[in-house]
C-alpha cells in the first residue's frame, strides 16, 4: 500500500500568469497564489484535518503546511476534507488595487479569498485574524 504524503492540485487563470494551488497533507489544507515569475504572492489556510490544537506551534511553522490552533478555527463541525478535484472551484475576477483576486469554492460553499495584493487570504473556517488566514466576510 502506498502513502501519499500530500496532494497538489492547481488551477491557471486564462486571463493572466497567476495559478491558484491548494494543497492537502492530511494534516492541514492551503491555498496557494502563485504568480510566474514571482513565486507565492499570497496564501491562506483553509482546513484542519488533524484534531485542531488548544495552541499553535509556532517551531513547527517551518514544517508547512501547519495546523492552525483553536483560537483562530471557528467552533463546530468543520469541514469536510478535500478528497477529490471535482470537490473545487476557482473563480477568477478583478477587483480594485490588486492585479489578481481568486476565490475557492469547496463543495459548492464560498471557502476562501486570495488576492495578489495580501500575502495573507480569507478563509471561511477563521473566526480571528492571523498570518495562517484571516476572516472571510
Amino acid at each position: 500500500m502506498t502513502h501519499i504524503e500530500s496532494f497538489l492540485w492547481g488551477f491557471d487563470d486564462p486571463n493572466s500568469e497567476y495559478q491558484l494551488v491548494f494543497e492537502d497533507d492530511y494534516k492541514a489544507a492551503y491555498a496557494y497564489l502563485r504568480c510566474e515569475g514571482q513565486g507565492i504572492v499570497s496564501h491562506v489556510w483553509l482546513y484542519n484535518r488533524v484534531a485542531t490544537p488548544k495552541r499553535l506551534k509556532w517551531g513547527l511553522i517551518r514544517n508547512a503546511p501547519s495546523v492552525n490552533s483553536a483560537k483562530y478555527v471557528k467552533d463546530g463541525e468543520g469541514v469536510a476534507p478535500v478528497d477529490k478535484f471535482s470537490d473545487l472551484k476557482v473563480v477568477w475576477g478583478d477587483v480594485v488595487g490588486a492585479d489578481c483576486m481568486v476565490e475557492l469554492y469547496i463543495r459548492g460553499e464560498r471557502f476562501a479569498r486570495l488576492r495578489s495584493d495580501a500575502k495573507t487570504g480569507y478563509s471561511f473556517q477563521t473566526k480571528r485574524d492571523s498570518v495562517l488566514s484571516k476572516i472571510l466576510v
